[in-house]
């Protein structure tokens, strides 16, 4: 009985592995990945500025991409993974939500922004205030490769609505850098 029940384990949890290899991406550097996603974001405005330039590789190798208006920031952070595995495990098990909120009051709940494209996806209301929330953040698995989208404002809640826009922008961007030539 426990043999057939540990068989039954093993081929349940061999096919979901499975099916995570078989959402390997194409191949490149986080950094060409962070700049693709910048570039095609159209995010570069009159309202947003780049908030630095120069590499967007930061020292333990993940790339991120930064916008201001005043003290509003929109921000993109790209890590990749040895394999579609490692990436789905770090997805599942991380926590970048509750890292975020340790300087709040309020605890992050979870919001669904259903968007075509990643293998995985959550997003959260960090930091609420009123009818809106100050701190959203929102990740995605595309296969080897997590995305990872905030928006902070301490002095203005934003709508879910307004958020889910820039992460569509973003999803889009990363879908067609990393879609097979």
């Amino acid at each position: 009985m426990i043999l057939v029940s540990l068989a039954a384990l093993v081929g349940i949890s061999g096919g979901y592995a499975h099916g995570l290899g078989a959402s390997e991406r194409p191949a490149t550097t986080v950094a060409e990945l962070a700049e693709t996603v910048a570039a095609s974001s159209a995010m570069s405005s009159s309202r947003w500025r780049p908030s630095a330039f120069g590499s967007p590789v930061l020292p333990n190798r993940d790339a991120a991409v930064r916008w201001d208006d005043g003290s509003d920031t929109v921000g993109v952070t790209v890590t990749a993974y040895p394999s579609p595995y490692a990436a789905a495990w770090a997805f599942v098990s991380g926590d970048p939500a509750g890292d975020a909120a340790d300087g709040f009051e309020s605890s992050p709940y979870s919001v669904a922004f259903d968007v075509d494209g990643p293998d995985q996806q959550s997003g959260w209301c960090v930091a609420e205030r009123g009818g809106g929330c100050l701190f959203w953040m929102y990740q995605a698995r595309f296969g080897q490769y997590l995305l990872l989208v905030d928006r902070f404002d301490p002095g203005t809640a934003s709508e879910e609505s307004e958020f889910a826009a820039y992460v569509g922008k973003f999803v889009r961007a990363m879908n067609t850098a990393l879609s097979p030539h």
